[in-house]
């Protein structure tokens, strides 16, 4: 059997490099990104499974009621982002004609800051990241386009210092154009 091809980097619209220490000002102006919710995060501190897990905790405000149970986890960590981050960003749920919904979704600006010389473990977490972004951009589309959603907003991931114009990962299976912030005021 040969060898696999490594994947070919997919180009996107939502994973940006910026400078060490753009301003969040500069970066929501750059992104055209003004008003949506902000999460800000040192992938420094990732070093532990489950870390970014709890970054995410912090950054949706502690909610009391998904206050993690012994040691975080990197499924915790997935949980984290499916309800605790998104949930953030999604608005209030109401009832309408019947059945329930969740309000129009506001996006969410998500910026990783000291992601120079990270550990293998800080890594794979930015890799779970970037994986669930890319999943949960295609359920937003989906969703705009079946419930006519009128939606403007949008998921950006920055990170701050990124050394390469792609980011590739094993695991999960992941190959990203890593694209140069528009020109920062």
């Amino acid at each position: 059997m040969g060898k696999r091809r490594p994947l070919a980097p997919m180009a996107n619209d939502w994973l940006y490099s910026c400078p060490v220490g753009a301003s969040v000002a500069a970066i929501r102006v750059a992104l055209a990104m003004p008003s949506e919710p902000l999460s800000e995060f040192s992938a420094r501190e990732w070093d532990a499974p489950g870390r970014l897990g709890f970054d995410l905790f912090r950054a949706a405000g502690e909610p009391e009621f998904w206050r993690p149970f012994g040691e975080a986890s990197d499924d915790w960590t997935t949980l984290m982002l499916d309800e605790v981050l998104f949930s953030k960003s999604s608005g209030p749920f109401r009832i309408v004609n019947g059945r329930g919904q969740s309000g129009l979704f506001q996006g969410e600006l998500m910026v990783i800051r000291d992601i120079r010389a990270i550990s293998p473990v800080a890594a794979q977490s930015l890799a779970t990241l970037l994986s669930w972004s890319q999943s949960r951009l295609a359920r937003i589309e989906k969703n705009r386009r079946s419930h006519a959603l009128q939606s403007h907003a949008k998921i950006a991931v920055v990170l701050e210092d990124w050394d390469g114009s792609s980011f590739t990962s094993v695991r999960p299976k992941l190959a990203l154009v890593v694209n140069s912030l528009p020109t920062l005021p």
